[in-house]
């Protein structure tokens, strides 16, 4: 990753977790040059896994009812294993390129 995000315009996006906020793992972004987005806690419209655990919802849930855990746990196999490059793309573009578009962090 070190040598991949100095080539390009990159930024690591958190939650806000303890673990992502801890003096140790700042440490290691700032010894990395790794720069981070800085964004509100709790704010899930700025992580583009979020968005992914949205259609992965919609399609689970959208029309089907479970009867036992068996059949839930594999909707959510079957549904994971079909989600698409482009979706998972389509995500990010509309995380980092829509919402961070006019955010000064974008270029810090």
């Amino acid at each position: 990753m070190t040598q991949y995000h100095k080539a390009r315009m990159t930024r690591f996006i958190h939650d806000n977790a303890s673990c992502h906020t801890s003096e140790e793992t700042i440490a290691w972004l700032k010894k990395n040059e790794i720069k981070t987005f800085d964004h509100p806690p709790r704010s899930p419209d700025l992580n583009p896994i979020e968005l992914i655990w949205g259609i992965l919802k919609r399609r689970v849930y959208g029309f089907d009812t479970f009867d036992c855990l068996d059949t839930l746990r594999n909707k959510i196999t079957k549904e994971w294993n079909a989600l698409d490059q482009d979706t998972t793309n389509n995500c990010i573009y509309e995380v980092l390129y829509i919402r961070f578009m006019n955010s000064e962090d974008m270029y810090a």
